[in-house]
C-alpha cells in the first residue's frame, strides 16, 4: 500500500505532519477483518527538526511539532517516561484498526533535517538524509546517514546508530564522522570538553552506553586529526602535523584508558599508551588531565624538519595538564635508548603575553651527534656552531641542565662530564685526542 501527500494531525499543539509518501506491507487476512497490522513502513520526504537546549538535552520532532520526543539523554523517569510508555502501550495493544504491535522496520528516505544547538547558536542542515528503525522484542535500534552543511563550513558526513534495550534500561549510541571540529565533539560529549583547546580537522568514531537515569556507563572511540594546533588562548599555540588515538572511558574511575596515542610534529613524534585521569572543579567541570604514560617511541628534532633526530625506544611520563589557566606540569619523564638515559621535570605555562618555562634535565651517555641533535640552532648559535665545527667525537657521561624563561632572554645552565673527546680546539695546532 502506497499513500501520497499524507497529513497526520492530532499533535499536542494542534498542528500536523506532512509526509509526501508512505509505503507499507500488511496482511490481507487482517485487512479483511478491518485491521491493519503493518510489519514495515517506508516514509519519504519528511521534514525533521533536532534541537539541543542549553542543558544539553536533545529532542527530535517533525517540522511544526512543538512537543518533540527527548532522545538524549534517554528518558528514565518522570512525566516524559510515563507519556512515552503510555503511547507505546496504546499503539501496540491491538484493539484499534491500526495496530503497530507487529511493526518491526521503519525506514526514512529523502529526509530534510535541521539541527539547532542553543549552546553555541549554530544551525546545521542535511538534505536527502536517510534513517531506519528496527524492533526485535525488547531491543530497538536505529541508524541515520546524513551530510550536514553549514554556511562557511565544509560538509560534515555523519553516520550514527542507536540500540535500546528496554529489559535492562540501557541505550548504546555509535557515531562516525569525517572532518569535524574538536570543539563540536567537546560541546556534545562532556568528558571530551578539553578538546575545545584543539583546532584541527578530526575524523573517527565514538560509541557510548547510557543508563536510563542519564549516567554515562562507557565511552570508547578512535580519533584521527590532521594538521592543527593546541591553542589555550589567543596568541599561544602549540602546532602539530597530525594525531591519532584509541581510547576507552571508565566512568567509575573517571579516567581514560589510552591504548594508543600518536602525535607528529615538525620537532619529532610521540607514541605512547597509558591512563589519563580527569580532575574536576567544585561544579563538576573538568579542569585537569593527569596522565601516567608508557612511551613506546619518541623522536626529538631540535630544529624543525632539519637534522638528525634524537630517538628513545622506551620511557615513562607522569604529567598533569591544567586547562584554565593552561599549564603543563612534568612530574617526571624518564627516557631510555641503549646506554642513553634522560630525565626531565618542570612546567610550561601559557600567560597572556608570553610563555613561562621552567625545565630541569639530566642525561647520561650522550654522543657528540646526539648532543647536536638535541640542541636548537637558535640557542647560543655561536657556541653551537663552534662545537659542531671543532668537536669530531666524544661521549658526555653526565649532564645536568636547566632552562628558565619568563619573558626576555632565557636563562640557561649546563654542567657536564665527558670522555674520549676528539677535536680541533686551536687552529694550526695538533687535534685534541682522548680528552
Amino acid at each position: 500500500l502506497t499513500l501520497s501527500n499524507v497529513r497526520i494531525g492530532g499533535l499536542a499543539n494542534g498542528g500536523e505532519v506532512v509526509v509526501p509518501r508512505i509505503a507499507t506491507g500488511f496482511s490481507m487476512m487482517d485487512s479483511l477483518q478491518g485491521r491493519i497490522r503493518p510489519k514495515s513502513l517506508e516514509l519519504n520526504g519528511i521534514d525533521l527538526t533536532l534541537a539541543r537546549d542549553t542543558k544539553g538535552i536533545l529532542r527530535l520532532g517533525a517540522a511544526g511539532d512543538e512537543t518533540p520526543l527527548q532522545v538524549w539523554p534517554p528518558v528514565g523517569s518522570g512525566d516524559e517516561l510515563a507519556q512515552l510508555t503510555a503511547f507505546l502501550r496504546e499503539a501496540t495493544r491491538g484493539d484499534g484498526p491500526l495496530m503497530l504491535d507487529a511493526l518491526e522496520d521503519v525506514s526514512f528516505e529523502d529526509v530534510a533535517l535541521r539541527f539547532g544547538d542553543q549552546r553555541n547558536g549554530e544551525v546545521w542542515r542535511a538534505d536527502n538524509a536517510g534513517a531506519r528503525l528496527l524492533r526485535d522484542g525488547d531491543i530497538y535500534s536505529g541508524s541515520v546517514n546524513a551530510v550536514l552543511t553549514q554556511d562557511g563550513r565544509a560538509p560534515l558526513p555523519v553516520q550514527a546508530s542507536v540500540t535500546r534495550n528496554d529489559r535492562i534500561g540501557e541505550t548504546r549510541y555509535q557515531i562516525r564522522f569525517q572532518d569535524a571540529r574538536p570543539s563540536d565533539l567537546a560541546e556534545q560529549v562532556e568528558v571530551l570538553a578539553w578538546l575545545a583547546l584543539v583546532d584541527a580537522p578530526v575524523s573517527g568514531a565514538l560509541a557510548a552506553e547510557i543508563h536510563d537515569d542519564g549516567r554515562l556507563l562507557s565511552l570508547s572511540g578512535h580519533l584521527r586529526m590532521g594538521q592543527g594546533a593546541v591553542t589555550p588562548m589567543p596568541g599561544r599555540s602549540i602546532s602539530f602535523a597530525g594525531a591519532d588515538t584509541y581510547f576507552t572511558y571508565d566512568a567509575e574511575r573517571d579516567a581514560f584508558e589510552v591504548s594508543a596515542l600518536r602525535v607528529d610534529t615538525m620537532y619529532g613524534a610521540l607514541r605512547t599508551r597509558g591512563d589519563v585521569m580527569l580532575g574536576r572543579d567544585a561544579e563538576g567541570a573538568i579542569d585537569t588531565l593527569t596522565g601516567q604514560l608508557d612511551l613506546t617511541d619518541l623522536s626529538v628534532r631540535a630544529n624543525a624538519g632539519e637534522g638528525e633526530a634524537l630517538t628513545f625506544s622506551q620511557g615513562s611520563a607522569l604529567a598533569r595538564v591544567s586547562l584554565d589557566p593552561f599549564r603543563v606540569d612534568l612530574g617526571r619523564v624518564d627516557l631510555h635508548e641503549g646506554p642513553l638515559r634522560a630525565e626531565l621535570s618542570g612546567h610550561v605555562a601559557a600567560l597572556p603575553d608570553r610563555w613561562q618555562v621552567s625545565i630541569d634535565a639530566r642525561a647520561e651517555e650522550l654522543t657528540a651527534g646526539q648532543i647536536m641533535a638535541g640542541w636548537p640552532a637558535a640557542l647560543e648559535p655561536k657556541l653551537r656552531q663552534w662545537l659542531e665545527e671543532h668537536i669530531e667525537a666524544g661521549m658526555m657521561t653526565r649532564a645536568d641542565a636547566f632552562i628558565r624563561a619568563d619573558g626576555g632572554r632565557p636563562k640557561l645552565g649546563l654542567d657536564f662530564r665527558f670522555r674520549e673527546a676528539r677535536g680541533q680546539i686551536l687552529d694550526h695546532m695538533p687535534p685534541l685526542v682522548d680528552a
